[in-house]
């Protein structure tokens, strides 16, 4: 049986201008594949993974890939896909909202005095 193309519509990203990181640092601007913290919670982390326009408001948005499932999205909004991630990872937020921050490192886990 034939499968039907996708019915999810695949938004586009945004060119990002080729700004210095002190360019950017100042400007609020962040790179696809920067990583930030959204809001003050410092564990409420991920990576930029879209920059752009939105089909569901309007100005600039960045689509974040959320380190654990903080967010409210798989990166696709009322059907349209503008990046991907695993189900309750991606969240949209304004540059205002976001702080840049360094990538989270590998947990080796608890630790035994000896």
């Amino acid at each position: 049986m034939a499968r039907s193309p996708s019915s999810t519509k695949l938004a586009r990203t945004a060119p990002v201008s080729l700004t210095s990181p002190s360019e950017r640092l100042e400007k609020k601007v962040f790179a696809i594949g920067d990583w930030v913290r959204i809001g003050d919670l410092e564990n409420f982390t991920g990576q930029v993974k879209f920059r752009g326009k939105t089909q569901f408001a309007d100005g600039e948005w960045y689509g974040i890939s959320c380190v654990k499932p903080y967010g409210k999205n798989d990166g696709s909004v009322f059907g349209v896909r503008y990046f991907d991630c695993a189900v309750n990872h991606g969240i949209f937020a304004r540059s205002t909202n976001l702080t840049r921050t360094e990538a989270p490192h590998a947990s080796t886990g608890p630790t035994k005095k000896i």
